[in-house]
């Protein structure tokens, strides 16, 4: 078994693709959930391929393997806004990232509609043509159960729903019912 955990716990000590891998080991964790959740050219320019190739090669020879990424779902703006859910590009370049990477799972977070709507089918048509284009990269996609204070999904039937829709798997995220108001 191996205790991995997210990056975005570093997102205030470093950079992505820079020392996550020494950080991680240091805080005694052995695999990677590589947070995605911005655009990677943006962040890493027009050779972003090559930079997360040279990470992926360190993280083998430091046998600290990606496990999981979680793909872009609300992009930061140049005015300090997040707009929402994450454009196509971006999803796609984190789908390749983490091909590239070696993960089997990219993990998302369905439409969140305020107030809640049809979340359902707002996730499957966004998030429909994304599983087929991760599904030619060799990456499984999960959709993430969310706590409480989000609209959807917050019950079991809608995360079940959700994954059914869309042919995919469940990421069961520990810490989301720990933040649960109900």
């Amino acid at each position: 078994m191996r205790l991995s955990s997210t990056t975005r716990l570093l997102s205030n000590m470093c950079r992505p693709f820079t020392n996550e891998i020494e950080l991680m080991k240091k805080y005694g964790f052995d695999g990677i959930d590589f947070d995605l959740n911005f655009s990677i050219s943006a962040v890493l320019g027009e050779n972003w391929e090559v930079k997360v190739r040279e990470f992926s090669k360190k993280a083998a020879e430091e046998n600290m393997p990606v496990v999981q990424t979680h793909l872009p779902y609300r992009i930061k703006m140049p005015d300090g806004k997040y707009k929402g859910p994450a454009d196509y590009d971006s999803i796609r370049q984190a789908i390749v990232a983490t091909e590239i990477l070696g993960a089997k799972y990219a993990v998302f977070h369905a439409i969140n509609p305020a107030p809640p709507n049809d979340g359902l089918q707002m996730t499957l048509d966004y998030y429909g043509p994304m599983v087929e284009f991760a599904e030619k990269h060799n990456v499984k996609m999960l959709v993430e159960m969310m706590p409480s204070f989000c609209y959807f999904p917050i019950t079991i039937e809608e995360l079940i729903d959700t994954a059914d829709g869309l042919g995919i798997g469940i990421c069961w995220d520990f810490g989301h019912p720990n933040v649960n108001t109900f």
